[in-house]
């Protein structure tokens, strides 16, 4: 099949690999391999494994203020004090404090929800805020 857009092989592609059916995308990413959905798969691994430091990495650029060296600083910190990663608040920066509270309360939000649909659909309205 031709699309003219990749996002509008989204479906299609998910519900080849669901049947287990092979295929071959040209010019394109896969679904799960786009950024906003590595980006929000690294929150949920956040909250499952607190002390991926990959995850951490990604979802901590995604703050105002947070470059590759503040954020290796914060992993650090979160590793070091073995707090929940909901306990962001409490990180000494307060360059970067408006941020941290956010992410902080969107954790605890996610976390607050048993149902993965209503986890994602709390991520998406985070992520993008329009």
């Amino acid at each position: 099949m031709l699309f003219r857009s990749s996002f509008h092989a989204f479906d299609l592609e998910i519900e080849l690999t669901r049947c287990d059916i092979p295929f071959v995308k040209r010019g394109g990413f896969k679904f799960v391999e786009t950024i906003h959905i590595k980006d929000v798969l690294a929150h949920l691994r956040v909250l499952l494994n607190p002390r991926d430091a990959v995850s951490w990495h990604r979802l901590l650029l995604l703050v105002d203020g947070v470059g590759p060296r503040l954020s290796d600083e914060i992993i650090r910190w979160v590793l070091a004090e073995g707090d929940p990663p909901t306990r962001l608040e409490s990180f000494p920066r307060r360059s970067v404090a408006t941020g941290l509270h956010r992410l902080a309360a969107l954790l605890r939000q996610v976390a607050g929800h048993p149902l993965p649909g209503h986890q994602i659909d709390e991520l998406l309205r985070y992520y993008d805020p329009s």
